[in-house]
């Protein structure tokens, strides 16, 4: 390579080092994530439930049973045995229950005929967590779509089910925090978690227990047929360029409110509720301890609004999170950050610009050393 080609791609290098780099020239384009406001298409009737059990299974799991039988909503139980000795923590032995379904039984097929898989608490838990028999079936119905949910110390199985429970929130009983934890789980002190493809409910009592009757079974079952229905608490969420000239980087978030007397809170023995209070959740992948909350504003309206500078988030993983005044928590994880995605669009075209005419000029060079 001549002396003379090597002083084009330095100077033309340095050219390309000195001009704006395009992701700091970047005005941002408005990015709309919007969900429908899902109307009720299901009648309670057409929910099937199947309930796993187990030795052991608390009598928790049939409060939850019976109460979703009562609003007509299908519950068929689903175990390794024909049948379970029910078992209080707090009580003592109450009886058994029959298992309609045997787990080997239940291949893909027969399993998409469920909405769910409910996984109630009890002393059984910690043996039920090392069967491996049980723990795959949780595992092959959440591959197959079901929505997982338990409550209580329940959830320390979810957490033995591979890695399923990666990255969500669990309500849960403090027993079994460390088996969602190891499993790459956050734990969230409520009555009642909605994340995804998981609802599970907390302990009797609240976080430090006190017993089945304590126990948020009412508010875990509407919300498992509120999310079964795919009802949501917002019917809009909303984040757009604010079109600041000054700062382009502002950016408004917005979330409208679904109605919440709706049919499944109009359900008998479920508590009213309301918002409490909206947070954008900001954190880096998988490191809950960078989370920062802010809190969106209710508006005049009936709406919540947030104005942020979306410039100290660019890379952050961004989930809405939605408290009601029964301390349960409903999150949003479709959010997408609209510069994380301009930031590797926009160094893709910078890298392009950039490499295109170094190759031409080798190429050119190529070509003029092969010539004779």
């Amino acid at each position: 390579m001549s002396a003379k080609f090597q002083k084009k791609i330095i100077l033309m290098l340095i050219f390309f080092s000195i001009i704006p780099h395009p992701i700091f020239a970047y005005q941002p384009n408005s990015s709309e994530i919007a969900e429908s406001n899902h109307a009720i298409t299901q009648d309670l009737e057409s929910i099937n439930v199947l309930m796993l059990v187990h030795n052991g299974v608390g009598k928790n799991g049939l409060d939850v049973k019976n109460l979703l039988e009562a609003w007509n909503c299908s519950v068929e139980t689903v175990g390794i045995t024909s049948s379970a000795k029910v078992i209080c923590t707090n009580k003592g032995p109450a009886g058994t229950i029959s298992t309609d379904l045997i787990i080997s039984d239940l291949d893909n097929s027969k399993l998409k005929q469920y909405d769910c898989l409910f996984v109630p608490s009890g002393g059984y838990w910690d043996a039920v967590s090392k069967e491996s028999e049980i723990t795959n079936f949780i595992k092959k119905a959440y591959k197959q779509g079901l929505i997982i949910s338990s409550m209580c110390v329940g959830t320390g199985i979810l957490g033995n089910a591979g890695k399923i429970v990666e990255g969500s929130k669990f309500a849960c009983h403090p027993n079994s925090a460390a088996l969602i934890t190891e499993a790459g789980g956050y734990i969230e002190k409520a009555n009642v978690v909605i994340d995804g493809q998981f609802v599970t409910g907390g302990t009797g009592g609240g976080w430090v227990g006190g017993g089945h009757t304590k126990a948020p079974f009412h508010l875990f079952s509407a919300a498992l047929v509120q999310q079964i229905l795919k009802h949501k608490y917002y019917s809009n969420i909303n984040l757009e360029s604010a079109n600041n000239s000054v700062n382009p980087m502002e950016y408004i978030l917005s979330v409208s409110i679904n109605n919440l007397s709706s049919q499944i809170h109009q359900l008998p023995d479920v508590k009213n509720h309301s918002i409490e209070e909206i947070n954008l959740i900001c954190s880096q992948p998988g490191n809950i301890s960078s989370e920062i909350k802010l809190p969106l504003e209710s508006q005049s309206d009936g709406t919540y609004r947030l104005i942020l500078d979306m410039e100290a988030y660019r890379k952050d993983q961004l989930v809405v999170e939605i408290k009601t005044n029964n301390s349960e928590i409903e999150l949003y994880r479709d959010l997408k950050n609209p510069l994380k995605s301009a930031v590797f669009g926009y160094s893709i075209v910078y890298l392009v610009c950039v490499s295109t005419p170094i190759i031409i000029l080798i190429i050119r060079k190529t070509r003029k050393d092969v010539i004779p």
